[in-house]
């Protein structure tokens, strides 16, 4: 049932028994005080007034105020801030019941509860505060949560009046808009509340962490905005801090809600903080999704791309933003590995979400609807890592007919495609003696510029719907320990995101095996492997200089391209394969004639050079 004290607050109170053993802080009362430094520089305590507000029994004995409210002063007498002191368990009670325990500046576990902001704190939850003394049946409880209302109301009255009549009434009137002057702004941004902030004509959400009024440099107040919001650290999701300001030039006079740059969702319309939620509740489902394991993207858009470089003082130089258009490979956790310098540090004080156990059910909506939308990656256009806006992120599409237009010798295209579907569907029904080790597969394609190397590349990664790795000869350092070291890193990357691997001029970094370096033991595996390998079969293998390996080759080509046919292996498989590998044998030996003509030629023309200089130098000597 409660008591009378808020259901008739003007009767006045029973004074009832007066008890000099009476709790510090029991006085139903406000004390004001002014801390000032002195002439000498010492800060004296200065008491001012004392506040009831209403007409509650006073205690004798050792009573102090409920309420000591202390403003602080610099040594040019400005006021730099107010702190209030709570020093009754009834209205740290009432404070404790109704507002969140991560509310700024609030620690009631203390015996005594300081805060700087106590008048914003019980606007914020004032409803809620009245709510709470309204059941109380003790009425010295009740008394003093009336204590913090009263003060609340007489000390902040007309900025809550304003506030009710441009903002809460509008809000309701659709006709009508909101308004706020800039120095009632902070009443619209409560902690924790949902905010959006506009950026690249989106959208995007934030959770208010605190506000607090301040001069900047030219001298133009700011409210300054501390915000929070979902990142992912390529190891968990969890809440990174980040900052906006509104400036009194922005906000002059009574401004709409809707014109500011950080607009408040709760007094908005309801159609238009709908809108925005929803967009904000897309983006934070595609943004676990995205955050958690490999994703191969298509992307248009800008991006913050990674330059690795230092500045004068050692420290990392800020991403530049470039437009990037291209597929993309969203990799969270090899980001971070990659570019630890370049990763948001997360709050450790917030709840935090391992990236590999993530799942969307595990974050409360109103977390995720604060998703940042910033993603970590590479991409493979660039060559580059790159932070990646999710909103240009989209699912890749392959091209399945770039296969079918490649201009090639149909035998040569016929193996190809057999191979990669072989591959791709893990069909390779053998392996090499050390398992795992025969599985991979390699193309080398040869030829003069133009014939279509690249592009066959390509079409083979948009058959086998994988990414396409590019890299050239040029990348890598001349040093055999650095480019070694590079060169495990690309093979490490296109393994890690399953991609095909195309090594450009891949001449000037590889070398050929000599026939005198290789073993000549062939590993053939399969059970179908008695019934084509013939004596006519064998035979015809010994007329080639087949070492084990190209025998291997083959019997693998042989495979992938009765696999693609849904048939078993025989000798007409076989056969294709042979003859594959032999023009290929054909082209690079005639390639290495051309090339040691050539370097002959060069020899002999920079041997009768050097021939007509001795001759000269040998003038003289003849005449001794």
């Amino acid at each position: 049932m409660g008591t009378e004290i808020f259901r008739n607050p003007s009767n006045p109170w029973n004074h009832g028994n007066k008890d000099n053993n009476v709790a510090a802080g029991s006085q139903c009362e406000v004390s004001c005080c002014d801390a000032r430094y002195t002439a000498t520089g010492d800060r004296t305590f200065l008491n001012t007034a004392t506040k009831r507000y209403f007409d509650a029994p006073r205690k004798s004995g050792l009573a102090y105020a409920a309420l000591k409210v202390t403003k602080f002063y610099d040594k040019k007498n400005i006021l730099e801030y107010t702190e209030t002191a709570i020093r009754f368990v009834h209205i740290k009670n009432a404070l404790k019941k109704v507002i969140p325990s991560d509310y700024p500046g609030l620690n009631l576990t203390s015996e005594t509860l300081v805060m700087r902001d106590f008048l914003q704190c019980v606007y914020f939850y004032h409803r809620e505060i009245r709510e709470y003394g309204e059941a109380l049946k003790d009425e010295e409880a009740a008394r003093h949560v009336n204590l913090a209302l009263e003060h609340l109301y007489h000390s902040l009255g007309h900025s809550i009046e304003s506030f009710r009549e441009n903002v809460e009434e509008n809000l309701e009137d659709p006709e009508r808009e909101p308004v706020l002057d800039f120095e009632g702004l902070w009443m619209a941004f409560c902690p924790g509340d949902l905010v959006a902030v506009k950026q690249h004509n989106k959208h995007y959400v934030y959770q208010v962490e605190k506000t607090e009024y301040a001069d900047s440099l030219f001298h133009c107040p700011y409210l300054d905005l501390r915000l929070r919001s979902l990142y992912c650290n390529g190891d968990h999701v969890g809440f990174a801090n980040t900052h906006e300001i509104i400036s009194k030039r922005t906000c002059y006079g009574f401004t709409p809600l809707l014109d500011l740059p950080v607009l408040p969702l709760r007094w908005l319309q309801k159609a238009q903080r709908e809108h925005i939620l929803s967009e904000a509740k897309i983006r934070g489902e595609r943004f676990i999704l995205l955050s958690t394991g490999i994703h191969h993207c298509d992307y248009d858009g800008l991006a913050d791309v990674i330059n690795f470089e230092r500045d004068g003082d050692g420290d990392p130089v800020p991403p530049m933003t470039r437009s990037i258009t291209g597929r993309v490979i969203i990799d969270s956790n090899k980001f971070a590995k990659s570019c630890p310098d370049y990763v948001r540090d997360l709050r450790s004080d917030r709840p935090q979400y391992r990236i590999g156990e993530l799942d969307e059910n595990d974050i409360p909506e109103k977390d995720m609807l604060t998703a940042s939308g910033v993603l970590l990656g590479f991409s493979l256009a660039r060559k580059s890592w790159a932070k990646f806006d999710i909103d240009y992120c989209q699912t890749v599409r392959y091209n399945q007919h770039a296969f079918g237009k490649l201009v090639l010798p149909k035998p040569q295209k016929d193996m190809i495609r057999s191979l990669v579907t072989a591959h791709k569907n893990g069909s390779m029904g053998f392996d090499d003696i050390i398992e795992g080790k025969g599985k991979g597969m390699t193309l080398l394609l040869h030829g003069t510029p133009g014939v279509g190397k690249t592009l066959t590349a390509e079409s083979v990664a948009e058959h086998a719907k994988k990414p396409l790795y590019s890299v050239t000869a040029a990348e890598f350092a001349e040093k055999v320990s650095v480019t070694e070291r590079k060169l495990n890193d690309v093979f490490d990357l296109a393994a890690h995101w399953d991609a095909v691997l195309l090594i450009d001029e891949a001449d000037v970094i590889l070398t050929r095996r000599t026939y005198a370096e290789v073993e000549r033991n062939a590993v053939v595996a399969g059970d179908k492997a008695d019934e084509f390998l013939n004596d006519t079969i064998l035979e015809e293998i010994s007329a080639y200089e087949f070492d084990g390996r190209m025998i291997k080759n083959a019997v693998r080509m042989a495979h992938a391209v009765a696999t693609d046919e849904g048939a078993d292996i025989n000798v007409s498989h076989m056969r294709k394969a042979i003859q594959s590998l032999q023009d290929f044998k054909q082209d690079m030996e005639e390639a290495d004639r051309e090339e040691a003509e050539d370097a002959q030629g060069d020899f002999n023309a920079c041997t009768t050079s050097s021939s007509r200089k001795r001759k000269r130098t040998s003038s003289p000597a003849a005449d001794l």
